[in-house]
Order: structure tokens, then C-alpha cells, then sequence
């Protein structure tokens, strides 16, 4: 194949079924969490993307789509200013093709149709792509967890995948499972440190008992005037109003959240969007969002400890993931503790100052609920 005769174009709906059977083929068994439903939602009725064509972008050979490389559109504000901003989703090529530069000209070619564009959680080979056409990274977001218990044989299936790249140090590993059953000693060990370590991290119901927690079907109209009571506090944000949350969390397919409003007295000052995980994920709750005003954290230790107290004979483990400081530090008062960071990824063909306002510490509001990170359930049975 000569890249010259690949050809890149940006899809319209009639592609919809050439595109179906194209996921079908690149995802197999996990093409049924990427169409019919999730891609209708996303892509044509996602009310932030006003085009009679859809922001998807295909590599075509011989007339046979080999590629994609998507988009979901978001508001975003930046400073005091509105843009529309896609985050870069599904970018996968047929593994055959690989490896020929169709992911780079995928990319370009998007870029140059959307102007703004962001990515979180991304594989290795597209944030070389992205670096390569002049995207920045972002401030770093922060994923923690708190346990309450592992399972001895998640502990062996950890230790085994963490050593694969070593095949002298995963062949003892595998040994040692094998004959001195060191994942249920490490499992033990573990499960009684949770206990202690959870029982110290408690917090008194008297020093949070000036926030009422309460939950709702779908947001409202009063969530539009925290929105517009926060949104200064941060440099660079979703919107969050109430449009844009419920389609985003309510009308989502596959995946069911829970919506809690923290008040004080009769004015909403923060919510939390949670979801328990079910199959074929890990079992976990994912605290998807968490927002409220930069520095109250009583709000955030009090939608935080909501959490907790809910799901902590459910579920073995919680997690939360946040670029800003003051979240952070309230995640790890009650236990919770750093696993990984991600570096998000920017790119803006408008904004003359991007790259400064890329520098500010703590500025950017990043979650789970950014990108498609928390929008459909991934097979990843290691991490």
C-alpha cells in the first residue's frame, strides 16, 4: 500500500454503517460499548457539534475505512472567553497499517478542521502524533484510589502483568504464586493495613454536619447558578451547566451515574457524579466528578466522605481523579492514595496564548468526567 493513495476525509452520516463495520473489526468484542448507542450520542447528537458533517475523521484505502480519528465536543471556558473544543477520542488504526504515518495525516487533517483540541488518558503512539504537530502538555491530573480490601487473585494477576516486560523477574513472580502463595500473603497484609488505615482517616459527622447531601434524578437550573458563582475560580473549564451535564451523564448510554448536591442551607455549593462499576470492568465506584468552589474544601471533604460512606461495603475500592491541589489533598485525608498521572494534551489554532495559560499552576479543571475518560466501560482487567 502507498500512503499517497490513502485518502482522508471527514465522514458524514451516510458513512454510519461503513463506519460500524469498520469498529466492529478494530474493536471486536468491545465494538458493542463504541455503536449503535454511544456513537449516536456522541457524535450526532451531541449538542456542542453544529455541522452537517461529524466530527470523525477517516483514512480510507481502496475504499475500505482503515482508520479513524474522533472528536467529542465540549464548551469550554478559557479565562472569560466560551470556545468549543473536541477532545480527541477513538483514534485507531487496523493494526496492518500501522506504523505508515495514517494516524499522523489523520490528525493533521482533524486539526485543521477544528482548531481546539484536547486529550487525557493517551496512548503512547497519539501523544507522539500530537507533539509532532505542536500540541503542549497540560497540567498533570492526578488518579487516586482507596481500598478496602483486594483479592488475592487481583494481586496475582497485578504482579504477573507489572513483570511482563521482564522475563526473568515474571518467571519468579509466577514461582513464587505458584509454590509460596506470596499473593495471599500480600493480600492479607494489605486488607488488615485498609482497616487500620480507614479507621484512622474517619471524619466526624460533626465537622461536616453544615452540608446537607442530597440526590437527584438530573441536574436542574440551579446548578446553572453554581456554575455561574464558581466558574472564575478556574482558568480553564467545562462548562458545567445544566444542559450540558445531562447530556453528557443522564442521556449517556451503557453507563449509569448518581447525581448528589452538596448544600449549604438552601444554596447548592458542590456536586459529586458517581458510578458503580459492573461488568466487565473491575468492580469500584468512580467518583467522576467533584465540583464546587477552588478552595472550599469542606465541600469537597463532605461530597468525599458522602462517597465513602455509601459505597464502602460495596464496592473494594474507590477512585477519583483531579488536576486541582486543593481536591487532591481532601482525597488523601480519607485514605485515598496517588496510583498514577496523567498528562493531558492541547492544541489550539485560535488562542495566541495557549501556551501560557498551559503554564499556570492549578488552573485547569480536569476529572474523569473530561473526554470520553468515564463515558464507556473499558475491558482492562490489570489495572
Amino acid at each position: 500500500m502507498k500512503i499517497d493513495d490513502v485518502i482522508i476525509r471527514q465522514a458524514t452520516v451516510k458513512d454510519r454503517k461503513e463506519i460500524w463495520s469498520f469498529l466492529e473489526l478494530a474493536y471486536g468484542e468491545r465494538a458493542r460499548y463504541k455503536f449503535p448507542d454511544r456513537w449516536n450520542w456522541q457524535y450526532l447528537n451531541n449538542p456542542n457539534w453544529r455541522n452537517n458533517n461529524l466530527p470523525v475523521w477517516l483514512a480510507i484505502n481502496n475504499g475500505r475505512i482503515i482508520g479513524q480519528s474522533n472528536a467529542l465536543f465540549s464548551k469550554i471556558k478559557i479565562n472569560k472567553k466560551i470556545i468549543y473544543a473536541g477532545w480527541s477520542t477513538d483514534t485507531v488504526i487496523l493494526p496492518e497499517y500501522r506504523g505508515s504515518g495514517i494516524g499522523t495525516r489523520l490528525q493533521d487533517f482533524k486539526l485543521k478542521n477544528i482548531k481546539n483540541y484536547m486529550a487525557i488518558n493517551i496512548a503512547f503512539y497519539n501523544r507522539r502524533i500530537m507533539k509532532k504537530i505542536g500540541a503542549h502538555s497540560g497540567n498533570k491530573v492526578t488518579i487516586l484510589k482507596k481500598y478496602f480490601s483486594v483479592n488475592k487473585n487481583i494481586i496475582a494477576q497485578s504482579m504477573i502483568y507489572r513483570t511482563r516486560k521482564n522475563k526473568i523477574i515474571n518467571k519468579l513472580i509466577s514461582l513464587s504464586i505458584k509454590f509460596f502463595f506470596i499473593h495471599i500473603i500480600i493480600s492479607f497484609i494489605l486488607n488488615k493495613l485498609f482497616i487500620i488505615r480507614n479507621k484512622l482517616k474517619q471524619f466526624s459527622i460533626k465537622q461536616l454536619n453544615q452540608v446537607e447531601i442530597v440526590e437527584i434524578s438530573k441536574f436542574d437550573k440551579q446548578i446553572d447558578q453554581l456554575w455561574e458563582r464558581v466558574k472564575n475560580d478556574y482558568d480553564i473549564c467545562s462548562v458545567r451547566k445544566h444542559e450540558q451535564l445531562n447530556w453528557k451523564f443522564h442521556l449517556q448510554p451503557d453507563v449509569d451515574y448518581r447525581f448528589f448536591l452538596a448544600k449549604k442551607g438552601k444554596e447548592v455549593c458542590g456536586y459529586s457524579i458517581l458510578r458503580k462499576c459492573v461488568p466487565p470492568e473491575k468492580k469500584k465506584l468512580v467518583i467522576s466528578d467533584l465540583f464546587g468552589r477552588k478552595n472550599d474544601s469542606i465541600i469537597f471533604r463532605a461530597l468525599i466522605n458522602h462517597a465513602v460512606n455509601l459505597f464502602k461495603d460495596e464496592v473494594p475500592l474507590i477512585e477519583c481523579a483531579t488536576s486541582i491541589n486543593s481536591i487532591k489533598q481532601e482525597l488523601i485525608k480519607n485514605g485515598f492514595v496517588i496510583s498514577e498521572v496523567e498528562i493531558p494534551m492541547f492544541y489550539s489554532g485560535v488562542i495566541n496564548n495557549w501556551k501560557k495559560i498551559l503554564e499556570k499552576k492549578d488552573s485547569w479543571f480536569l476529572s474523569k468526567s473530561s473526554s470520553d475518560w468515564d463515558q464507556y466501560h473499558i475491558v482492562n482487567n490489570n489495572r
